[in-house]
């Protein structure tokens, strides 16, 4: 890029002198060989020009019609990473179990945001509500400690830690373990992530705490999601 805005300023500056003949008399023209040199240089600086705009603009618009398309047709999932290469799209999501066939149909519909000659690949971290400890950790923003829990000790991060007071609070009998952190994709979106451990696999109590949570978040002005863990 260096070089390529030195060449390029350098040949305007010239370019203009010639056209506002800056100087009303000329002591000496060109020569032909250096005329040859200047010409052969644009070309040469030129054409990988072009192709590193290009790239850089079909990488860009990928990218908008990606987000356009994981706005659209994953609503109900967290994308915590997505990178486009060598002709797949890789998504790392949390959020409700994919099948084949619903993989296959989301595959589909890529041709309707010009992102037909990919190939959809998905890392499933979670498994319906339920998401392991170690999946949790790996893509928690855990700022400059590998304890999950540190992250709600910052004084930025109070209300996920009064939601998970709230939670133990609520039901002490119930819930063995809350983990809440922040979950950080390319992008710097951040999203919280609420993760219970209960004593018993009781789906209506379950349900229960989930909406709980969910309400209370959004009482608290965080945008999260809740999952339960196994382990």
């Amino acid at each position: 890029m260096f070089l390529i805005n030195t060449f390029f300023i350098a040949l305007a500056t010239m370019l203009g002198t010639f056209i506002f003949n800056f100087k009303k008399k000329r002591t000496k023209a060109i020569p032909l060989k250096n005329q040859i040199l200047i010409i052969a240089a644009a070309i040469v600086i030129t054409i990988p020009s072009l192709i590193s705009a290009s790239t850089l603009v079909k990488q860009t618009y990928n990218q908008t019609q990606l987000t356009s398309f994981i706005d659209n047709e994953l609503p109900s999932l967290y994308v915590v990473n997505k990178e486009i290469a060598s002709g797949k799209i890789k998504l790392t999501v949390i959020g409700s179990n994919l099948s084949n066939s619903e993989i296959n149909k989301l595959d589909d519909k890529l041709p309707d945001y010009q992102l037909g000659d990919y190939k959809l690949q998905f890392q499933q971290l979670s498994k319906g509500n339920y998401l392991s400890v170690n999946a949790f950790k790996k893509y928690v923003d855990q700022e400059k400690s590998d304890n999950v829990q540190s992250s709600t000790t910052d004084s930025s991060d109070k209300n996920l830690l009064k939601l998970e007071q709230q939670l133990n609070k609520k039901y002490p009998d119930a819930i063995t373990k809350v983990y809440v952190g922040q979950l950080v994709d390319k992008s710097k979106n951040k999203q919280a992530l609420v993760l219970i451990k209960l004593n018993k696999d009781n789906e209506a109590q379950q349900a229960e705490i989930k909406k709980y949570t969910e309400n209370l978040a959004k009482k608290l002005d965080i945008d999260a999601t809740v999952h339960f863990t196994e382990e």
